[in-house]
């Protein structure tokens, strides 16, 4: 792709919500980075953030390198006459770990106006005595392919490309761009490897690369590495190597575990270096076994909010890796310094549990393991991708373990139950992490009032909360905070655009969450409460006048097309508040309809509740990673699970003027004439973040999004959904077979 919208950026952590990673344990090996473990149990990479140069107002971060010293070099650039032009800077790392700034000087008053400085891995070639740097810049709106040369590092020339001045007045393909320890210039586009011949002032196909992913180019060194197309899926996906003077041969081949991207480089031992989610990987020259370097489970590698771009290596052989900050739309570098000193593997090992992936534990690992780093952080997920046992399986497991004094240090009590392991003394108290916190305003008081027992204890407490909202013209708002308010609404109404034409499943799935522990008590399940709840959910669906073949493929769309239908005169529509980036749309919908939203029956659902194993041997530090998940600056990320509970790191959304101004789209969509309409919406303003965070502080019913009893409750009344069978029948079903999992 030409350029990342940021949308990408942002979706990248909704892919990873569906990722399940495997973790890798901490090895130490002969010829790890070059080094040698000679007493056995000694030596590791250490991580550490680096502290980067102050930048200039408009300065950006372009890319990182290492200058001829060996050493650290970040380069920057900088916009001037009007967007018109740039300078390009280098920041030099010196032995006080300070930066030193300097003009590069071939690469100033460039004519790269519109370039996108996240377009790219690697824009400056600077290893060799030839130096490139290669942009994709637009002009009149023309995208167009531009190479800057210098032989001195002072003077620099755009290098004269014949089929590149023929096309100037089209869009030229994106490519990637490497230089060989030769001084060999390769480029590779859609459909061939392509060297740069001097004479002709042409790029000269020199390989077909049709069956090669064109953005992962890497050249270094005598060598040429590029990765198989169509096996991302497969359990390896293989790269091919070339010596830049043997491409006419069979290539070597080497494997590594499918991830979202690989970036990497060829060091001055001509190894190749790879960084992805997992670790960093070499292939040392001449061999054909890939070795782990450092294990990505360790560190920033498998962090949810950035991800690796680059990676370089300094005179000492320890590593740089450059990192994107999704939420921040900025840069970061940490260091892998090697500390022979320091246990091989880390002596205490933290044990989270949890029963699916969990993006909020897995990001506060890579924190915490940097802030202590001899503890291992191991991320215990029970139902993993190779799963053959069911939810209650691995439960009755857990709770095996935790009977016999044995278990996880801390759980991540999502989908587990929760009441019966406080009833049963399994949980630690955690009001010394808690209590302070609320005292201090920095958690929500409501959340700390809801979690607080009778005797002042605390045993679990949430990092995010989702929100059930319902969207609604003006004239819906008083109804639209309840069921029994909805139904009244709908029957005033007496048309299907009151709250939609949804299947019973739906419907099922919006309502059910928000009331399902009003049903359900101390694990009984109360008859009528639960036939008056489908009666109710009943005058809904039949008046929405469903029609299964006509709405089908509406119905399974992602819920921000169904409430779009809003602008068409919908009345009310489900949405669950999931971020602040995910608000935007819906927020943007009933800001065009003159509308408003409303929390579904004052409702929060927990996200990522945790708790404390009370036979843990690891309670202080348990106690440790809590507290780093409820923290401001932890909090402040976005995964798009829910919003905060810390209440500072809320009030630290306001005033960001510049997400404010950059996350700003329309959206297409239908008004009530069948004309289309533009939707402005992007990241909320003040106004819009005041409003979510009142709501957060007013939720006081937890809602249990528990997905077995929603299938029974789903299987068992669509009969009467159907008209096959009365509520009563239907409630009666329900909780014939819900007993037998209540009593356990």
């Amino acid at each position: 792709m030409r350029q990342k919208n940021l949308i990408h950026k942002i979706a990248v952590i909704t892919v990873l919500k569906i990722m399940t990673f495997n973790m890798v344990a901490c090895s130490s090996k002969k010829g790890e980075g070059g080094r040698e473990d000679t007493a056995g149990n000694k030596g590791r990479f250490i991580e550490k953030e680096v502290t980067l140069p102050e930048l200039d107002d408009g300065e950006k971060i372009l890319q990182i390198s290492s200058n001829d010293e060996g050493s650290l070099r970040i380069y920057s650039i900088v916009y001037k006459d009007d967007h018109k032009k740039a300078d390009i800077y280098q920041y030099d790392l010196k032995e006080n770990q300070t930066f030193e700034k300097n003009k590069t000087e071939w690469l100033q008053n460039l004519d790269i106006d519109n370039f996108d400085p996240e377009q790219a891995i690697q824009y400056i070639f600077d290893r060799g005595k030839t130096k490139y740097a290669y942009f994709s810049v637009i002009t009149d709106g023309i995208y167009n392919n531009r190479i800057y040369k210098t032989t001195d590092g002072k003077t620099g020339e755009i290098l004269p490309v014949k089929e590149w001045e023929k096309s100037k007045d089209k869009d030229q393909v994106y490519v990637t761009i490497g230089v060989t320890s030769s001084g060999n210039l390769y480029l590779q586009d859609a459909d061939n490897l392509c060297r740069y011949d001097e004479d002709s002032k042409s790029f000269v196909s020199v390989l077909d690369t049709q069956q090669y992913d064109n953005n992962s180019l890497i050249v270094g060194g005598d060598k040429i590495v590029l990765l198989k197309t169509g096996n991302k899926e497969a359990d390896k996906i293989e790269y091919n190597v070339w010596n830049e003077d043997k491409l006419e041969e069979e290539p070597q081949t080497f494997n590594l575990e499918p991830t979202y991207d690989v970036y990497g480089f060829v060091n001055e031992n001509n190894d190749i270096m790879t960084v992805d989610h997992t670790g960093i990987h070499q292939l040392i020259d001449g061999t054909s076994a890939v070795q782990l370097v450092i294990d990505g489970s360790m560190n920033m590698m498998n962090a949810v909010s950035s991800f690796p771009k680059q990676i370089i290596q300094d005179k000492e052989a320890n590593y740089y890796v450059l990192y994107y900050l999704i939420e921040e739309n900025k840069y970061a570098v940490m260091s892998y310094i090697y500390d022979s000193e320091v246990s091989a593997i880390p002596e205490t090992t933290l044990t989270v549990y949890s029963l699916t992936n969990d993006l909020w534990t897995k990001e506060a690992a890579t924190v915490f393991q940097r802030e202590h780093p001899n503890v291992k952080v191991e991320l215990r997920v029970a139902m993993d991708e190779d799963s053959t046992a069911t939810r209650e399986d691995y439960i009755r497991q857990l709770n095996t373990e935790l009977l016999n004094g044995e278990g996880p240090d801390v759980l991540v009590m999502d989908g587990l139950p929760k009441d019966s392991y406080i009833s049963k003394g399994t949980l630690l108290d955690i009001r010394d992490v808690i209590q302070p916190l609320v005292d201090q305003g920095e958690l929500f008081e409501n959340m700390g009032a809801f979690y607080k027992q009778e005797d002042g204890s605390y045993y679990t407490f949430p990092v995010n909360i989702k929100i059930p909202l319902i969207l609604s013209h003006k004239e819906a708002t008083n109804y639209a905070t309840s069921l029994e308010g909805i139904v009244e609404y709908v029957k005033k109404y007496n048309d299907p655009m009151g709250f939609g034409s949804q299947s019973w499943e739906t419907l099922m799935q919006h309502f059910l969450p928000v009331y399902l522990n009003q049903l359900i008590s101390h694990n009984e399940a109360d008859e009528d409460k639960i036939e008056k709840f489908l009666t109710n959910l009943n005058v809904i669906y039949q008046l929405g006048e469903y029609d299964t073949l006509k709405e089908e493929s509406v119905d399974d769309y992602f819920n921000y097309y169904f409430s779009c239908k809003v602008t068409e005169g919908l009345q009310m529509a489900y949405e669950e508040g999931t971020g602040f980036y995910d608000i935007g749309l819906p927020s943007g919908l009933v800001k065009y309809i003159g509308g408003d939203i409303s929390v579904l029956n004052q409702t929060f659902y927990p996200v990522s509740s945790l708790s404390i194993n009370k036979n843990s041997k690891n309670i202080d530090l348990a106690k440790e990673f809590i507290t780093c998940l409820l923290s401001v600056k932890m909090q402040e990320n976005d995964m798009q699970t829910g919003f905060p509970v810390n209440k500072k790191a809320f009030e630290n959304r306001k005033n960001d003027k510049e997400k404010q101004q950059d996350r700003q789209w329309t959206w297409d969509t239908i008004d009530e004439n069948g004309k289309t309409v533009k939707v402005p919406y992007g990241w909320p303003d003040d106004r819009t973040i005041d409003l979510l965070e009142l709501m957060c502080e007013n939720v006081y019913n937890e809602g249990n999004q528990n997905q077995y009893m929603l299938d029974v409750f789903i299987a068992n009344s669509q009969d009467y959904a159907d008209g096959k069978i009365d509520a009563h029948e239907a409630a009666q079903a329900i909780v014939d077979k819900l007993q037998m999992y209540l009593k356990e």
